[in-house]
C-alpha cells in the first residue's frame, strides 16, 4: 500500500506539471492573444505552442552552454511574472495595508483571509466560465470526458503493475534526456529532442524525476491524443456526436493484426513518435479550418488581401511540433494532408490560399530546424537517422543495381548468339493472330515489315488504356491481399472495401443533389460530405503506406508506425454511415430527441462489441526487469542520502539511480574477480539477484477486469507471460562454472538468457563466498521467488577487497 501511495502522488506530479506547462503557462502568457478564441483553437494553441518554445529555448540555451534549472526558471518563472506586471503595480490602498501591517495594526491572520478571499474569487470566475462553456453540449463533453477517462485507464493499465518502461528503446531516450541535464544538447547527435526537452523542461521547473517522468508521461498525453483526435473528427463529419461514437469504437473494439497491437503498445510508453500524435490530428485539422476559411472572415485588414488568419499560425505550430519531435510524425501528418488536398485541391491553389501555405509550411520547417542548424554550425555530427532523413529530402541515397533476368531456356548452344543471328530470326505478327519466321537478311525483314498492316490510333489507345487497367488490377490485388486482407482479416477486409466504396458513391450522390437542386429548393452547402471523402482517401493513403515496398513505392516507415492512425480512419469509414443518418433526421427532429438518440447509439455501440465478444485484449510490456528491482531501487533512493550507496546490477538500474547514487554492472562484478584488488568507494553496496533469471524483452501482458479487456491478444503471441508470472530461467552452480560470453556491449551480456543465467549464478555464489567470508556483513534487504537484494555497510575508510578468491 505504502509503494502504491508513492506511485499515486508522483503520477500527480507528472499530471500537474504537464498541466502546467502546457496549458496553465501558455493560457496566461498569451491570454490577451487567446481571449475571445475558441476552445479547439485554445487547446490546438496550447498543445503545440509550448513544446516549440521549450524546444527552441531549451537546445538554444543547451548550444549557448548555459542550460540548467537556473537559467529554466529565470526564463519561464520570469516570463510568466512578467506578463501579469500589471496585475502587480502597488495601489495606494495596497501601500497603507502593507504600512499597518509593518507597524503591527495590520495582523497576518487578517492578510492570509484576504489572500484566501482573492483566490476564492478567481477560482469561482473560472468555474462560472468552465460551466458557461459546458453547459452547452453537457452530454456531449460528458460522454468525452467518459471516452478520455476510459483511454487513460486501458492505456496506463500496465504502468500501475508494472514500474518499468514499456520498451527498451526508452533507456536510450533517458540517456539523451540526462545529458541535457548536464548541458549537453543533441549528445547522441543532432536528431529531434522536441519529447526530450519537454521532460526535461518537467525536471527543471518542478524537480521531479526523469525515470517518473518517463513512467506516466504516456498516459497524460493519452488524454491529449484523444481529445485531438475528437477535435479532428468532429471536423470531417455533420453530426457533433459522431467523433464521440468513433472514440467509443476506437476504444473498444479488437485489433485483427499484430501490426496494430504493436502500434497501441507503443502508445503506453514515452516514445517520441507517440508523443506528437496530438500534432499530427491538430496539423490536419487546422489546415481543413484554414481552407474553409474565407477573406471576409479576417478582421485584420492588413492580411485580408490574402487568407492568413490564426488557424494557419496553429497549422504552423502543429508543423513544427512534428519536425522538433519525430520525423515519422511528419510524414504521418503528410499524409493526412494530402488526403486533405487531393479532396480541396481547388481551395488549395487558390492565390489567396497557395502562397501562405507555401509561406507557413517554410516556417514550420525552420522554426523547428533552427536548433538543428545551430547544433550542425556548432561542429555536432548527425544521429544515425538523420543521414536517411537527407537522404530522402535530397534523393541522394544510392540507386539499387539493376538486375539482369536471363530466360532459363536460353543454354550453352545460345551462348554465341550475335546481333546478326538475331535478326535472322525474328517472329512478326502478321496481323492475323499468326506468328510468321523469317531466316535472312535485312531486306527479308524489311519486306515482311512493309506487308504487316499498321496499327491504328484507336487501337494504341485501346492497347494502353488495357495496359493501365491491368498495373491498376495488379497494383490493387497486392493491396487487398497484402493490405487490407493482412491487418483486418478476410472477412473485415471486404466490407471495409464496400463501405468505403459506399462513402465515395454518398459522397457523389451529394454532390449532384445539391448541385441540381440547391437553386430551386434550399441553399445546400455543397462541401458538407466532403470529410468523408478524406477519410477515404486518408484510409487508402495509410493502406498504400503500408505495402508500399510491395508497389515498388519508397517505403517511408515501417507499417507497425502508423497502425494506430490506420486503424482509427477505418473506424471512421464505419461510422459514416452513422453520420449520414443523424444528419438526415437532424432537421425533423428535437435536438433533445437526437441528444438522447446519440446517447443511446452510443451505449449500444458499447453494448454490441461486449456482447459479440469483440472487446480489446490487454496490451503487453516488452519487460526488461522485475517490478521488484524497480521498487527497491526508488525505496534505496528513498532511504539513504544521496551518493552513499552503490547498486551492483545489469544496466537498467543505471537509469532510475544516476541522478542519486552511483551504479557498477553486475557484469563487471564477475569480470573482476580475476584482478588482485577491486574496490567500491560507497559507505552501502546493494547487489541485485535474479534467482530465476529474466528473459529480457518478454511479451508480458497484463491480466483485470472484464469491463476493461480481455485476453484474446494472447493468442496472437506464441511465447508470452501474463503479469505478474514471468518467463524466467534458473541459477544453478555449474551455471556459476561457466565462462562468461562477452559481446559488443557490456549491456548485450543481459539480453541474451543463456548469457544471463550465467551472470547471475555467478553473482549469487560470489554472495556466498562473501558471506562465509566476513560473517552477518551481508544482509537481505529484499527477497521474493524472483528477485533477492542483498547488501552490505562499509567503512569508507577501510573498504573491502571484493575480490574472493
Amino acid at each position: 500500500m505504502e509503494e502504491l501511495f508513492y506511485w499515486i502522488i508522483e503520477y500527480i506530479k507528472v499530471l500537474l506539471g504537464y498541466g502546467f506547462i502546457m496549458f496553465v503557462w501558455p493560457s496566461a502568457v498569451f491570454r490577451k492573444y487567446l481571449k475571445g478564441k475558441s476552445a479547439t483553437f485554445r487547446f490546438g494553441f496550447c498543445a503545440t505552442v509550448p513544446i516549440v518554445i521549450i524546444n527552441t529555448v531549451v537546445l538554444m540555451l543547451g548550444l549557448l552552454h548555459i542550460l540548467n534549472k537556473w537559467t529554466m526558471w529565470i526564463f519561464f518563472y520570469g516570463l510568466l511574472i512578467w506578463s501579469f506586471r500589471e496585475k502587480f503595480r502597488i495601489t495606494e490602498n495596497a501601500k497603507k495595508k502593507f504600512k499597518y501591517l509593518i507597524t503591527g495594526t495590520f495582523g497576518w491572520k487578517h492578510l492570509l483571509l484576504l489572500i484566501w478571499e482573492g483566490i476564492v474569487r478567481v477560482a469561482k470566475k473560472c468555474f462560472r466560465v468552465f460551466w458557461k462553456f459546458y453547459k452547452v453540449h453537457w452530454l456531449e463533453y460528458t460522454l468525452l470526458v467518459a471516452a478520455v477517462v476510459y483511454g487513460v485507464t486501458y492505456f496506463s493499465w500496465g504502468v500501475w503493475h508494472e514500474h518499468s518502461y514499456v520498451f527498451s528503446d526508452v533507456y536510450t531516450h533517458h540517456s539523451w534526456i540526462y545529458q541535457l541535464t548536464q548541458g549537453k544538447p543533441f549528445s547522441a547527435g543532432i536528431y529531434p529532442e522536441g519529447m526530450h526537452c519537454v521532460v526535461y523542461g518537467l525536471y527543471a521547473l518542478f524537480n521531479i524525476r526523469i525515470y517518473t517522468i518517463l513512467l506516466f508521461l504516456p498516459s497524460v498525453n493519452m488524454a491529449l491524443i484523444l481529445v485531438a483526435i475528437y477535435c479532428f473528427v468532429r471536423e470531417l463529419f455533420q453530426w457533433r456526436y459522431s467523433a464521440i461514437f468513433t472514440l467509443f469504437i476506437f476504444l473498444t473494439v479488437a485489433l485483427t493484426n499484430r501490426i496494430f497491437m504493436i502500434s497501441m503498445a507503443r502508445a503506453q510508453c514515452a516514445l517520441p513518435q507517440e508523443f506528437a500524435f496530438p500534432a499530427i490530428f491538430l496539423c490536419a485539422l487546422f489546415l481543413l479550418r484554414y481552407l474553409k476559411s474565407k477573406k471576409t472572415e479576417i478582421s485584420d485588414e492588413r492580411f485580408n488581401k490574402w487568407c492568413i488568419n490564426d488557424n494557419l499560425l496553429i497549422f504552423v505550430m502543429a508543423l513544427a511540433t512534428t519536425i522538433a519531435v519525430h520525423f515519422y510524425a511528419t510524414i504521418m501528418a503528410f499524409y493526412l494532408c494530402v488526403a486533405i488536398a487531393i479532396v480541396c485541391w481547388r481551395k488549395i491553389f487558390r492565390k489567396t490560399h497557395f502562397l501562405p501555405l507555401v509561406v507557413a509550411a517554410i516556417s514550420g520547417l525552420l522554426i523547428a530546424a533552427t536548433p538543428m542548424v545551430a547544433g550542425a554550425v556548432s561542429g555536432i555530427p548527425l544521429q544515425g537517422s538523420m543521414y536517411w532523413a537527407l537522404g530522402l529530402i535530397t534523393g541522394s541515397s544510392e540507386e539499387e543495381e539493376v538486375e539482369i533476368i536471363i530466360p532459363e531456356d536460353i543454354g550453352p548452344e545460345t551462348e554465341n548468339v550475335t546481333d546478326e543471328n538475331i535478326q535472322e530470326n525474328v517472329a512478326i505478327n502478321n496481323g492475323n493472330g499468326q506468328i510468321e519466321e523469317t531466316v535472312g537478311n535485312n531486306s527479308n525483314i524489311h519486306n515482311v515489315m512493309q506487308e504487316t498492316p499498321k496499327v491504328s490510333l484507336l487501337e494504341k489507345i485501346s492497347y494502353k488504356i488495357k495496359s493501365i487497367l491491368d498495373t491498376i488490377k495488379s497494383k490493387w490485388n497486392i493491396m487487398y491481399a497484402e493490405g487490407y486482407s493482412v491487418m483486418y482479416g478476410e472477412e473485415r477486409a471486404g466490407w471495409l472495401v464496400l463501405l468505403s466504396v459506399g462513402c465515395v458513391l454518398l459522397w457523389g450522390a451529394y454532390k449532384c443533389y445539391t448541385i441540381v437542386l440547391k437553386s430551386k429548393i434550399f441553399a445546400f452547402n455543397t462541401d458538407a460530405m466532403d470529410g468523408y471523402l478524406i477519410i477515404v482517401f486518408g484510409a487508402l493513403i495509410y493502406v498504400v503506406s503500408y505495402v508500399a515496398s510491395m508497389l515498388g513505392l519508397p517505403m517511408l516507415m515501417e507499417g507497425y508506425r502508423s497502425g494506430f492512425i490506420n486503424h482509427l480512419l477505418m473506424i471512421m469509414v464505419l461510422v459514416v454511415y452513422l453520420d449520414v443518418l443523424f444528419s438526415l433526421i437532424k432537421s425533423v427532429c428535437k435536438d433533445s430527441v437526437l441528444h438522447m438518440l446519440s446517447l443511446a447509439v452510443a451505449v449500444g455501440i458499447v453494448g454490441i462489441i461486449f456482447f459479440t465478444k469483440n472487446l480489446h485484449g490487454y496490451l503487453y510490456y516488452e519487460v526488461t526487469r522485475f517490478d521488484a528491482s524497480v521498487d527497491v531501487t526508488n525505496s534505496i533512493i528513498q532511504t539513504l542520502p544521496k551518493h552513499s550507496y552503490t547498486i551492483i546490477s545489469p544496466t537498467e538500474e543505471l537509469y532510475q539511480v544516476i541522478e542519486y547514487g552511483r551504479h557498477e554492472e553486475l557484469l563487471t562484478l564477475c569480470e573482476k574477480q580475476y584482478l588482485r584488488e577491486y574496490l567500491i568507494p560507497t559507505e552501502y553496496v546493494f547487489i541485485f539477484i535474479e534467482k530465476k533469471p529474466l528473459k529480457y524483452a518478454q511479451y508480458h501482458f497484463f491480466d483485470g477486469p472484464g469491463w476493461l479487456a480481455t485476453d484474446k491478444y494472447q493468442k496472437t503471441y506464441g511465447t508470452y507471460s501474463v503479469s505478474p508470472n514471468y518467463i524466467t530461467g534458473e541459477i544453478s552452480e555449474q551455471a556459476a562454472d561457466k565462462g562468461i560470453t562477452y559481446f559488443s556491449k557490456k549491456s548485450d551480456s543481459y539480453l541474451n538468457l543463456d548469457s544471463r543465467i550465467v551472470l547471475q549464478s555467478k553473482a549469487y555464489e560470489w554472495c556466498q563466498r562473501f558471506n562465509e567470508l566476513y560473517p552477518n556483513e551481508l544482509k537481505i534487504y529484499y527477497e521474493d521467488e524472483y528477485f533477492l537484494c542483498y547488501y552490505f555497510k562499509q567503512n569508507e575508510s577501510r573498504l573491502y577487497n571484493l575480490v574472493i578468491e
